[in-house]
């Protein structure tokens, strides 16, 4: 089992939560790159090649079918975890890009150039910063020194 991460949406409407769902799931890759491989790999919160927000699938990373029925947008992609500290980061990253208009969606390939531009942008400490720098190193198997390269999203 993962952490799954239900964010409220009861305050917006269906127009707004298309726009929140696909900036995180454009971002799926990305985060992707900052969990360990059994999770990128895991039925249960697949990593999806369509948008889709009428989808009747709750097995994907980006929940979307969770609107439905609760009004909110599940996030399923992180690893089971019980500390605190991964936790709250892993809110603080979603709410990061649910909230910014310039995010770097950028292909699998460049992950590393996307994370490193959407880290300048979001609105966290160095410390956090350095956290989420330590993850993608760790888990995605990308260089992070990445060229600057087209926006492909």
């Amino acid at each position: 089992c993962g952490l799954h991460v239900h964010f409220d949406c009861r305050h917006i409407d269906r127009e707004a939560y298309k726009v929140i769902a696909k900036r995180v799931w454009l971002s799926r890759m990305m985060l992707a790159a900052t969990m360990p491989a059994s999770r990128r790999a895991n039925k249960y919160c697949r990593l999806t090649n369509k948008f889709d927000t009428y989808s009747n699938d709750r097995y994907q990373a980006v929940n979307m079918t969770a609107w439905s029925r609760y009004r909110t947008l599940e996030i399923r992609l992180h690893s089971s975890t019980i500390e605190s500290t991964k936790i709250l980061k892993w809110i603080q990253l979603l709410e990061c890009i649910m909230n910014c208009v310039e995010l770097d969606t950028r292909v699998q390939s460049l992950q590393g150039t996307a994370l490193e531009h959407n880290l300048k942008l979001f609105k966290i400490s160095t410390d956090d910063k350095a956290y989420w720098r330590e993850r993608f190193a760790k888990f995605s198997g990308v260089d992070n020194a990445c060229v600057e390269e087209e926006n492909v999203a």
